[in-house]
């Protein structure tokens, strides 16, 4: 993240140094451009001024109105023949041909060099055609070579060195009435005033662009390290998001770039949330399953060994060598109750096992349940279905279902009821009907379940009394089977029951309307 801050910061300052560079240079030109042009605008309003008629012997013939000729306003380069070199003036200022009178009277005055200077050159200087001057001083040319272009009628501008620096000239014709070219006329400005002007902006910039470009960088770096903040604040929290917590989200905030990304990546971690937690559901619900798979194994392992173990003694005592008739024919009756026994248990496995699988083949045809229960005790002996008391309603309570199925889980219940209730004991089998669904209830008034028991009672192999049970003949499969077909009807078992008051089992069905049902 660093790294990245310090290339965004230096790209940042790089963009902002050229473009600064870039504007000083062309304010730099643009400046001096300027700065030239009104120069050369001054040097031709000074021309012009020069070239207006006056009195005899102060330029122009008696009543004749001089005025600028071509390229007094329009040719503002240097022209052909100068080089582009500044010329040399006529000898030092103080210094004339020994011919003509001094050029001013200005040293009477106490004017030093310089100040001559500037005097004489800011004075337009005329001349006629034979190089002569026509002011009231001895002048001569600031520059031999533009003056004679300017007797050919070519006006322009160049740079001389006069005196100790250079100034800029501007040499024009002066026309007459008869477009005849009558003289020439010479101003010059002193050109380092320009050259100051242009070495202090220069200065100038060179001090004020590294000063730019520091505080570019500083504001740069202050500036990305904000941007880059919340990516900061991002990393740090995905950091935190791992797989046992991944409840955490990032903040956001603002509804720029960065947080869209921010709300991709919560909805990026909320999908991996929920992938994550079905996942361990699925490796949950897997590892129950291998769990119930192992266990259901060994318990059947367990319930099997012994009708096989006493299948085996008895075989043996049968086949014994001096073994009484009396003995073989005993020997014979446990080994056929311990085939049974296996039997029912096998029989009772393949029920379960198809209800794991989804295959218990439930057939959904209409039926009465107040027939299912009449089924149910009609199964039983006489001596214990007198001691069941049914309570059905007149009218007929409608469903749609697997009555045979129906009617072993009704047998299933009744006979539990039967095995933990006294002699003396109340058992009764009841249907009702419920609106959208119907209900069978057996209930006893018997030694009823513990609550410790209770909320296994329905899990395979499990015996509230293991002992008792495997005497009484019970595998521990009754109440896991009775649950796993009314589930397949889309109902529900419930049991209840409380230590020395009894127990009480409902099945829970879906009803369907009366007309289904074929009367019997």
């Amino acid at each position: 993240m660093r790294s990245f801050k310090g290339r965004l910061a230096f790209w940042n300052v790089l963009v902002l140094g050229i473009v600064l560079v870039a504007f000083s240079i062309g304010l730099l030109l643009s400046n001096q451009a300027r700065a030239s042009s009104d120069l050369n605008r001054e040097l031709i309003q000074s021309a012009r001024m020069a070239m207006r008629p006056g009195p005899p012997g102060q330029g122009g013939q008696p009543g004749q109105e001089g005025r600028a000729g071509p390229g007094d306003g329009r040719d503002f380069g240097q022209q052909p023949g100068d080089n582009g070199q500044p010329g040399i003036a006529d000898g030092p200022l103080n210094q004339r041909p020994a011919n003509r009178p001094p050029l001013n009277r200005l040293n009477q005055f106490g004017f030093d060099q310089e100040g001559i200077r500037q005097a004489e050159m800011r004075r337009p200087r005329r001349f006629d055609l034979d190089g002569n001057s026509r002011g009231p001083n001895d002048d001569v040319p600031f520059d031999r070579p533009a003056y004679d272009r300017a007797v050919s009628g070519v006006s322009g501008f160049v740079e001389v060195m006069y005196g100790d620096g250079p100034v800029r000239v501007f040499t024009a014709s002066e026309f007459g009435r008869d477009n005849r070219i009558v003289g020439v006329v010479q101003v010059a400005r002193d050109l380092r005033p320009l050259t100051q002007l242009w070495q202090t902006q220069l200065a100038t910039f060179l001090i004020f662009i590294p000063l730019a470009l520091l505080l570019a960088g500083g504001g740069a770096a202050f500036l990305t390290a904000r941007a880059i903040r919340p990516i900061g604040r991002m990393r740090e929290a995905a950091a935190q998001i791992t797989e046992s917590d991944m409840g955490r989200r990032l903040e956001v905030e603002g509804q720029d770039e960065l947080a869209e990304l921010g709300n991709s990546f919560n909805a990026m971690v909320g999908r991996l949330e929920a992938s994550f937690g079905n996942l361990k559901s699925a490796n949950k619900a897997l590892a129950e399953a291998n769990e119930n798979q192992r266990r259901f194994t060994a318990d059947a392992s367990h319930e099997l060994r012994t009708p096989l173990t006493r299948l085996r003694l008895a075989t043996d005592i049968a086949m014994a060598p001096g073994a009484t008739e009396a003995e073989r024919g005993k020997a014979i009756e446990v080994a056929d109750a311990s085939t049974r026994s296996m039997s029912r248990l096998v029989q009772e496995l393949l029920l379960l096992a198809r209800a794991d699988a989804g295959q218990m083949n439930i057939r959904h045809e209409a039926l009465d349940l107040r027939l299912v229960a009449s089924d149910a005790l009609s199964a039983l002996p006489d001596a214990q279905a007198h001691r069941v008391t049914p309570k059905f309603p007149n009218e007929r309570i409608c469903a749609q279902g697997d009555a045979e199925a129906l009617t072993r889980v009704c047998t299933n219940l009744i006979e539990n009821a039967l095995r933990h209730t006294p002699a003396t004991g109340k058992i009764t089998i009841a249907v009702e009907d419920h609106g959208d669904r119907a209900t069978i209830t057996v209930a006893d008034d018997g030694e009823g379940i513990a609550p410790e028991h209770l909320a296994r009672i329905t899990e395979r192999f499990y015996r509230v009394d293991a002992a008792r049970a495997r005497a009484d003949g019970g595998t521990g499969l009754g109440l896991a089977i009775c649950q796993s077909i009314v589930e397949a009807h889309g109902g529900r078992l419930r049991v209840e029951s409380e230590v020395g008051v009894g127990t009480t089992v409902t099945i829970e069905i879906p009803k369907k309307s009366a007309f289904q049902i074929e009367s019997k």
